[in-house]
């Protein structure tokens, strides 16, 4: 009889004061199938208000093991952690642990993690208490000798020495259970976190292959490598934030077949890339040129197709096959770019109907059709993938909102216009992405950019594109917005031009006529499907034939001119 594997776990008891202490000593680490901190403010402030109260806190899972001298990176505090025969690595309850430490340690900065003790509110408050009466900085109230220290600077509030003393030892003396498993077998602790998160909030599918495949511990730095890599190129583009989904599925398509497979064993032998160059290849190395291969996406997307912003691109499949082309074929051949560019067009305008199905199916039939050997034959496939399909146009009402399908592409047409400022500039690219990602949208669109000029109406035709970086429209972009301002008064001062690039004109400021606003709006969404019909062909360019570059064609000397 084969006896089976049995993991040793002990409960545990931990005070406060004990569990930051071994964070800050180093004992404590990440492992790197954790997800990083996602914790708000408020989620800050509810965990110290609970300490206070004596509310439970939930229990947290360990796992005892050797760790490396290294440097631990918890919330923004940095340890210099030495080697450890017996450390705590957390298995769950990072957030809490993290917040903890990071926000009571003598060094802490930054939010969400300053926090304050206010007095007189009885409560715990964010940010630093600079200027503020009776605020205590949370690291100060949470020692003893520096409170002490605090008062005596503070004789005024003597009278509450006694009242927050008690505070501070009962955020020290609070204890925190869990459960140690010591185990040196990392397969075990990768299936208790399988099932705690399956009890729990589910991970993203993108925070799971990262745990799964990631290189390192998140002391290295290389924790949640796409949500690092989205987080890096939306600062240092003007694309905007690329879900992590997103780019889980362009990482697989990039090494070929179904990008929405089963991501447990990606790296592993037993499952070798569709991709035959990229056979052998570690973890570590796919992550390596993957931000380059998005970077490259991007621009594409910006200068080719002529898509500003991520909050324009109504279907996720688009990016991730042109992704996944772009790593097969870092430089496409100018002929091809064109025909690129084509697909993406006819595709956006197609949808994923036109594969019968999903979406994720959408995305699984065209990165198929993706061969690292055949440029040429790659992006023909594409263009055949879509079947006999002829020019379409959107057909929509007054009524298409920006958040939708019709209302994205709508906006593109209002983007393709050159919107100006009401003294004649365009706005820019950058001033777009301003505008949309300040508004923090788990999925962005280009609502945070859209000022209405009509009030009662939420389609499209309504409202104007004016990207204001923080979310309001200026004044000079109040006198474009407003349909009290006619053209050439005094108190406008709005040239014709700037209208017409709002795809807006006299006609849609008669408040004289009997059914205004109601004309206005149909006239206004009228040209602005007009203006997105439009571009949009020009960008699919339906009537040309997508003949691949002639070098890889035997051509016949006599044969005429191909567009």
């Amino acid at each position: 009889m084969v006896e089976s594997h049995t993991t040793r776990t002990q409960g545990l008891a931990l005070t406060v004061t004990r569990l930051v202490e071994s964070a800050w000593e180093g004992r404590i680490r990440v492992p790197r199938f954790q997800r990083g901190f996602r914790w708000a403010q408020a989620d800050v402030i509810n965990l110290f208000d609970s300490l206070r109260r004596g509310y439970p806190i939930g229990t947290l899972l360990l796992w005892e093991r050797e760790a490396p001298a290294e440097r631990v990176r918890l919330g923004t505090l940095d340890v210099e952690a030495p080697s450890v025969q017996d450390a705590w690595h957390v298995v769950d309850g990072q957030q809490r642990v993290t917040t903890l430490a990071a926000s009571l340690h003598a060094n802490a900065e930054g939010a969400p993690f300053e926090v304050y003790w206010d007095i007189d509110a009885q409560a715990f408050r964010p940010g630093r208490p600079e200027g503020r009466h009776a605020a205590i900085p949370l690291p100060t109230l949470f020692s003893l000798p520096d409170l002490l220290s605090w008062f005596s600077r503070h004789p005024e509030l003597a009278n509450r020495i006694d009242e927050t003393a008690r505070l501070t030892a009962r955020l020290r003396e609070y204890e925190v259970t869990g459960y140690v498993v010591r185990d040196e077998d990392e397969d075990t602790l990768r299936q208790v976190f399988d099932r705690m998160n399956n009890f729990g909030k589910r991970l993203s599918k993108a925070e799971v292959f990262d745990a799964l495949h990631g290189t390192g511990t998140r002391s290295t730095g290389q924790e949640d490598r796409f949500r690092t890599i989205g987080d890096r190129l939306d600062a240092t583009t003007t694309f905007g934030r690329v879900a992590d989904t997103t780019l889980m599925y362009s990482f697989l398509a990039r090494r070929g077949g179904d990008p929405s497979r089963d991501v447990h064993h990606e790296f592993s032998a037993a499952r070798p890339p569709k991709r035959g160059s990229l056979a052998g290849e570690t973890s570590a190395r796919a992550y390596a040129d993957f931000e380059t291969i998005v970077a490259r996406a991007i621009a594409f997307f910006q200068d080719v197709a002529r898509i500003p912003h991520i909050a324009f691109l109504p279907y996720q499949f688009v990016f991730v096959t042109v992704a996944g082309y772009l790593a097969h074929f870092p430089h496409p051949h100018e002929r091809n770019r064109i025909l690129l560019r084509r697909w993406i067009w006819r595709a956006l305008t197609a949808g994923p109907n036109v594969i019968r199905g999903s979406g994720t199916a959408a995305m699984r039939t065209y990165v198929r059709h993706l061969d690292e050997t055949d440029e040429d034959g790659s992006t023909q496939a594409l263009l055949t993938a879509l079947g006999n399909l002829g020019p379409t146009s959107l057909r929509v009402d007054g009524k298409a909102r920006p958040n939708t399908t019709e209302g994205r592409l709508l906006a593109l047409g209002l983007w393709a216009a050159g919107p100006r400022r009401a003294e004649g500039r365009r706005y820019t690219l950058e001033e777009l992405a301003q505008a949309i990602d300040a508004a923090g949208q788990t999925k962005p669109s280009p609502r945070p950019a859209l000022v209405p000029w009509v009030s009662g109406y939420a389609g499209i035709g309504a409202q104007l594109l004016l990207p204001e970086a923080d979310g309001e429209p200026s004044e000079e972009a109040a006198r474009i917005a407003s349909p009290d301002c006619r053209i050439a008064s005094p108190d406008c001062r709005v040239d014709e031009e700037v209208w017409a690039s709002h795809l807006k004109d006299s006609r849609h400021l008669d408040q004289g006529q009997p059914t205004w606003p109601d004309t206005a709006v149909e006239r206004r969404t009228a040209r602005i499907v007009e203006a997105a019909n439009d571009f949009g062909r020009r960008m699919a360019e339906w009537e040309k034939e997508n003949t691949p570059p002639l070098l890889t064609l035997d051509l016949d000397p006599r044969a005429g001119d191909l567009e």
